[in-house]
This record gives structure tokens, C-alpha cells and sequence, in this order.
């Protein structure tokens, strides 16, 4: 079904190792052609160790020896958004962080043969001209690229890291997330998980929100008209969406809502 679990150190050595980028890009391009369902096809897990106390508001606290990553949320999140954060806000961002420089065509192996049939396989060479120098650069690497990145800056526990982070940072992150390619749900509680988002940062998140998302849902986001503009600007970007919730938010005046809703409308 093309699903990998990577276990992930500390320095992120993974992001830097051809063969184990090979197996994502299996994992998340190959396993996908085709594939125009919502199948779990491509499924990405990532874990690493963090001795840590898991939270997940109710029910008892448990002690645990690694966290994971995992697109749309592990089973054991039961489609909570806030057991998912509760779950994912203990991976490392510094970690997390080190997914923003995969470059597929700067990393290395043990035989530089290897290297050369793994480029020349991603970029769809055929079995006779495997042995060609690759490329220095080229569209599939690019797209191999985003994609890894997209996931890591898709998670709760990567924004919320990056909310803490530079402007530089922070914006980085964003753009690795507007590359997504997944067909995932999307919460942002604003009173909640993101209440350090200022008005500005909170108005570019939602500029650069995935375009494949099915659903998204929105709580306390109370930044204005700016804010506003931005999510009825991407909204009508979007492929994929099916719902659209937005809870206690505002955006000024009456007149100012009626106007946000019919153009959401």
C-alpha cells in the first residue's frame, strides 16, 4: 500500500541519505499514480524518541518514549484535532525544522552508483540510460522536495513550533505547507493552540493554506477584515474543499459579516 514509517535522529540524517529519500519517494509519488481515490496510498509516518508525558485533556496521562508525526492524525487521535496537537506538540521542532533543507539531488550514499541510477530513476530515465550523469536540476526533484517538506509543515506541532520562530523561519514553513499535495482535514483554534498568532502571521497562514484540502475548520480567529480577505481569497483557490466551518469568528460590524459571508457563499 505504499506506507513507510521513518524513525528519525536527531541531526535528521534521513533528509540527507539517498536511498531513504528513495523509499519516500516511493512512498509518496510512485504509490500515487493512478490513484484517484482517498485512499491511505502514500502514507508517511514519522517517529522519534522524546521521553515525554502524553496529555490528551481527558482520560489519564501516559508516559511515553517517542512521538510521531503522521498525515491526518493517527487512529488513536479518533479524529480529534486537539488529540492530535495534544500528541504531536512533543516532536523535537528542531527536528522538524531540518525537513525544511531536503534537497534530493545534494544527497548522499554510500556507492555514487547508487546515487546515479536513484536520480535517474526519479526523474523517469529508462533501464538504458540509468548509468547517465544525472541532472544538477530538475522538476521531479523540485516535486519530490516540496513534497516531504509540505508534510512535515502540515503538522500542528511544526506551525506552532514556527509560530516562535523568525519571520524568515516562519515564512519558510508556510511555503513548504502551500506546496501540500494531500487531501487532508485542516483545524486552527485560534483561541486555543495558535493564541500567540499575531493578526499579520495569522492573515499569511491563511495565504498559504494547501490547496488540496478537503475540509477546513476555523475557531476564535478574530484578526479583521484582512484576515478575512485572505481565507475568501484562498477558498476560492481551493480543488478539493468540501466544508468550510468557521466558529466565534468575526470580522467587524454587521454589515462587515453579512458582506464575508455572502462572498464566502
Amino acid at each position: 500500500e505504499g506506507r513507510t514509517i521513518t524513525i528519525l535522529d536527531s541531526e535528521g540524517i534521513v533528509f540527507t541519505r539517498i536511498w531513504c529519500i528513495y523509499e519516500l519517494y516511493l512512498t509518496l509519488t510512485d504509490s500515487q499514480e493512478g490513484v484517484t481515490d482517498d485512499s491511505e496510498k502514500g502514507l508517511w509516518a514519522v517517529y522519534t524518541a522524546k521521553k515525554h508525558t502524553y496529555d490528551p485533556d481527558f482520560g489519564a496521562k501516559q508516559e511515553r518514549e517517542s512521538v510521531g508525526i503522521i498525515s491526518g492524525g493517527s487512529t488513536s487521535d479518533e479524529n480529534y484535532a486537539f488529540r492530535t496537537t495534544a500528541r504531536e506538540e512533543h516532536f523535537p521542532y528542531d527536528v522538524i525544522s531540518k525537513a525544511l533543507n531536503i534537497s534530493v539531488e545534494n544527497a548522499e550514499a554510500s556507492v555514487n552508483d547508487d546515487r546515479v541510477h536513484i536520480l535517474n530513476s526519479i526523474i523517469g530515465k529508462s533501464t538504458a540510460d540509468i548509468n547517465d550523469p544525472p541532472p544538477k536540476t530538475h522538476d521531479k526533484y523540485t516535486e519530490l522536495n516540496e513534497a516531504l517538506k509540505s508534510i512535515f509543515a502540515a503538522s500542528q506541532a511544526s506551525l506552532r513550533g514556527a509560530v516562535k520562530d523568525t519571520d524568515e523561519k516562519w515564512m519558510a514553513m508556510l511555503v513548504a505547507l502551500s506546496k501540500g499535495t494531500k487531501k487532508d482535514d485542516m483545524v486552527f483554534e485560534f483561541g486555543y493552540e495558535f493564541s500567540e498568532l499575531s493578526a499579520t502571521r495569522a492573515t499569511q497562514l491563511m495565504s498559504h493554506l494547501p490547496l488540496t484540502i478537503k475540509k477546513l475548520d476555523i475557531y476564535d480567529a478574530n484578526f479583521g477584515s484582512e484576515f478575512m480577505e485572505a481565507l475568501i481569497q484562498q477558498v476560492g483557490r481551493f480543488k478539493n474543499l468540501e466544508t468550510l466551518y468557521l466558529h466565534d469568528t468575526k470580522v467587524g460590524d454587521e454589515k462587515g459579516g453579512q458582506e464575508a459571508g455572502g462572498r464566502l457563499a
